[in-house]
């Protein structure tokens, strides 16, 4: 009998032994490893235990409770049953994968479980069950100090038995009472681990990554962190509260209270899509898209796959139905993982949601943030090929053509037409692609984006997929070289020479034998040129003798010379480079002696020839010697004799013989050497007669030369004033008519008469309705006070109409080219109803009207009667320029 008894025990310590061998085994796998991979789960820890607070619960509050020397993790869920608990024990033990997982649950209990012993080899487990509405309380520890013994682990599983089979009291369970408790020993780590560091960097990732979890577990309804004197973080409490506000955004409400008692709150916004069991998601601000944090995980399973931070995708991704590897570090996209494969087309579907409510919804800013993603980091090449092809490639073509880029001009544009300077980015400086982009937005302000994101741009955007808004310097210098000459280039740029002295600076910084490849040089003519055409430096080169030289030969000289406005770039052409008198001396010289006897009559040959004797004639009264000028003129100074009288004809022979015959040989030099024109000349010896009179009637007058000039030199000033005044006036009125057209008043019912005369100077006429609007625009002297004149017709027409007669006035500019149609609308002041102002005037015009046409007085004027209108009248209260616009709509309309 005792021989059965002991073949009995034996078949039961077996079973047992068996029993806990496969749990003991189980754990030994999951625990073994823990030291060695801490810096791995040392941010997972908090996540498991969450991801084991949101199973098997509608919805969950959950509290984590800092101490020195223990964390609590507790929550309000949903009593245990059993098989939960003693699943805690020994994972995995006696129950199918249906039995421990539904159908909204993210993970199971026990095997996620096990990694939060990175926080303590000892964890103590208490809570509720509830057997058919009967409520019991438990509690049992974990110790897994034995980590890589599995006969400590055996003992460690059969005391816990013990502990959650001993036998409680019933007891009245209050549903929402946080009585599911994790408490972790920090004082008994397992061997190998800085629990204080696995601590901190798991809080740490939770302030960035606890927001947008939330979003993607609508069961979890609040996260409260509660620090006990603690330097793990620096509040004693910090809470998170979801709070949805619509079908598309999201917020997270986060309070602080530090440890003098101050509260604070911040909140988070998002906005996100949802299609076919996947949501995306962006972090936003006001109607800026705010940066992802870089430790944000693109792949959650509902709770973040910790290691996807690289993953290639514009932004954070959420699926409870990806299937990730067994690390939960991403997901395996091969041709077997169909349901990955479709989960992540069915992103690309979601993200393109998210951009157009985005874009719905008028956000500006921060796109930079949501289309840019890091290298296909996927080591599978058959999966990475899969991932490019159907993912990335898809990506790409939606992005392309979005206007998600905020231009300089503050507008909208579509990706693929974005312009972005670019410098390769491993040897990039700064301020060389800052200039870069200042230069191109110049050029290109419709292409380029607002400076503000440029640099976020160009440092998240991935060239090797988004080649097409990659703008090199090369690029930008070819467009110039396009524009063939400044006069084109200032039709694209203000400050021309200033924008290309800029560009000059930055390409010889840069590269400076692009200037041998592109024509940005410009030469005197403006013509861009290359760096090695036949180009110099202007060394003083004198005027006169490049107009000689242009007169002999075909092209002109000053193409041989770098513009002058660009000889600040000191390095552009090398210093012994130049040109000087000396050179085109020699050059027209070369030229004078090549020209035939036969061809020395025609107009250019003696054009040429009179203008040469002219300079030397200049020349030698401003001191020159006449070695200096032989030396200058070799040949022709050995043929000045003979060449002077060829710029004579027969005829023309006589009078210089009769000049040099005449005794009045100096005066008339004297003549031939002041600065009077021929044409003057002409009028001189045309009334000769006129002249002397004049003379002797001035000779005895006492400084009556200097008072014939006074008084000449008035009348030249009145007259160009008036011709001044009337063709700005005259400018003035044209680009107003153009600016009232290019500003809406312009339809096919409006049609607008200019006579600048009468009454008014514009006449708009609704050929609907017959409704009209008058204008009358007066300019005046820029600073001047004087007031306006405006003729009786116009004061009694203003009065008449006080509705829709309008008196507009604007301020003369010191050159006509300043008339620009942006002047007019910077500048302009207009005021209807006039009349409160022009009474007085009209009143007293009727009164000089009666006296003139009575019979006892005759009255005569000198000028025309004028109604005197101040500025102030006009530009107090006045309308702008688009007043004016919105007044005429309204009173013809």
């Amino acid at each position: 009998m005792e021989v059965l008894n002991n073949i009995h025990n034996a078949k039961v310590k077996a079973r047992e032994e068996q029993t806990l061998s496969i749990p003991a085994k189980r754990i030994l796998e999951k625990t073994k490893d823990i030291p060695s991979d801490a810096n791995k789960l040392k941010r997972r820890w908090f996540w498991e235990l969450l991801q084991n607070a949101s199973d098997y619960n509608d919805e969950v509050k959950v509290v984590l409770e800092l101490y020195p020397d223990k964390i609590i993790f507790k929550h309000n869920g949903k009593p245990f049953s059993a098989a939960d608990a003693r699943n805690l024990i020994a994972p995995d033990s006696g129950k199918d994968e249906s039995d421990l997982k539904s159908e909204d649950t993210i993970g199971q209990f026990g095997t996620g479980f096990i990694s939060t012993h990175v926080l303590s080899g000892v964890i103590s487990v208490r809570g509720v069950l509830d057997e058919e509405g009967v409520f019991e309380r438990f509690s049992f520890d974990l110790d897994r100090s034995g980590f890589n013994d599995k006969e400590l682990l055996k003992a460690s599983i059969t005391n816990s038995t013990k502990q959650f089979e001993s036998i409680g009291s019933p007891f009245i369970y209050q549903q929402g009472s946080f009585d599911s408790v994790f408490e972790f020993n920090l004082l008994k780590p397992l061997n190998g681990i800085d629990v204080n560091d696995v601590v901190k960097s798991g809080l740490t990732f939770i302030y960035d990554m606890l927001p947008f979890t939330l979003a993607f577990m609508p069961k979890v309804k609040s996260v409260k962190i509660l620090n006990y004197a603690t330097d793990f973080i620096d509040v004693s409490t910090l809470e998170f509260i979801p709070q949805v506000i619509d079908e598309s955004f999201f917020n997270v409400k986060i309070s602080k209270i530090d440890f003098k008692e101050n509260e604070s709150h911040e909140i988070k916004s998002f906005i996100y899509s949802d299609t076919f069991k996947v949501r995306s998601i962006a972090a936003i601000e006001g109607l800026k898209i705010k940066p992802y944090p870089s430790q944000l995980t693109k792949l959650f399973c509902a709770l973040p796959m910790i290691g996807t931070e690289k993953f290639s995708f514009p932004v954070a991704i959420n699926s409870e139905k990806f299937v990730p590897k067994t690390e939960r570090n991403g997901i395996r996209l091969s041709h077997i993982n169909t349901e990955n494969r479709v989960l992540m087309e069915n992103a690309v579907s979601a993200y393109k949601i998210l951009i157009s409510s985005l874009l719905k919804h008028n956000y500006l800013e921060g796109f930079y943030n949501i289309v840019c993603w890091d290298n296909c980091l996927i080591e599978d090449a058959q999966e990475k090929q899969w991932y490019k092809q159907n993912i990335i490639n898809s990506l790409k073509d939606f992005i392309s053509i979005q206007p998600i880029v905020l231009n300089t001009e503050k507008e909208m544009i579509v990706f693929n037409t974005m312009k972005l300077p670019y410098f390769p980015k491993e040897d990039v400086d700064e301020q060389l692609l800052n200039n870069f982009y200042g230069l191109t937005a110049n050029f290109h302000p419709q292409y380029t984006p607002i400076h503000g994101d440029y640099f976020s741009w160009y440092n998240k955007i991935d060239f090797s997929v988004f080649g097409s808004v990659k703008y090199e310097l090369k690029d930008l210098l070819a467009t110039v070289q396009e524009c063939l000459n400044l006069e084109r280039l200032s039709n694209k740029i203000e400050h021309t020479s200033l924008w290309l002295n800029n560009l000059i600076n930055l390409v010889y910084q840069v590269d400076e034998k692009l200037f041998d490849q592109y024509k940005i040089i410009p030469n005197q003519l403006g013509v861009f040129v290359l760096r090695k055409d036949d180009i110099h430096w202007d060394n003083d080169v004198d005027e006169e003798l490049i107009d000689i030289y242009n007169i002999l030969a075909d092209d002109d000289y000053r193409g041989f010379l770098l513009h002058k406005s660009f000889e600040k770039n000191i390095e552009l052409l090398p210093k012994e480079r130049s040109l000087d008198t000396s050179k085109v001396a020699k050059s027209i010289d070369d030229l004078f002696s090549e020209v035939l006897d036969p061809d020395r009559g025609t107009d250019s040959f003696q054009k040429a020839l009179r203008a040469i004797f002219s300079w030397f004639a200049k020349s030698t009264k401003e001191g020159k010697s006449d070695s200096d000028l032989k030396e200058l003129f070799k040949w022709f100074s050995s043929k000045k004799p003979q060449l002077f009288l060829e710029t004579f004809d027969d005829g023309n022979r006589d009078k210089v013989f009769a000049i040099a015959q005449s005794g009045k040989l100096d005066s008339l030099s004297k003549l031939a050497e002041s600065n009077i024109s021929s044409e003057d000349l002409n009028t001189i010896t045309s009334n000769v007669e006129d002249v002397v009179q004049l003379a002797k009637v001035l000779e005895n007058v006492n400084g009556g030369m200097n008072l014939l000039l006074q008084y000449a030199e008035r009348i030249k000033q009145d007259d160009e004033d008036f011709k001044f005044k009337k063709a700005i006036g005259e400018k003035v009125e044209r680009v107003f008519k153009q600016a009232l057209l290019d500003s809406g008043v312009n339809s096919n019912f409006i049609n607008i008469d200019h006579n600048g005369i009468g009454s008014h100077d514009f006449e708009i006429t609704n050929l609907n309705n017959g409704k009209k609007f008058f204008i009358e625009l007066k300019s005046y002297q820029s600073g001047s006070t004087s007031p306006l004149k405006l003729a009786p017709s116009q004061a009694i027409e203003g009065f008449n109409n006080p509705q829709n007669y309008c008196l507009a006035i604007i301020p003369r500019p010191a050159q006509i080219e300043q008339v620009t149609e942006e002047y007019i609308k910077s500048n302009l002041f207009s005021k209807i109803n006039i009349g409160e102002f022009i009474r007085e005037g009209i009143d007293d015009y009727n009164k000089v009207k009666d006296i003139e046409t009575g019979n006892k007085l005759h009255l005569t004027f000198r000028d025309a009667i004028r109604i005197n209108v101040e500025q102030v009248k006009i530009t107090d209260g006045g309308m702008n320029f688009q007043n004016l616009i919105e007044a005429i709509k309204w009173t013809t309309l």
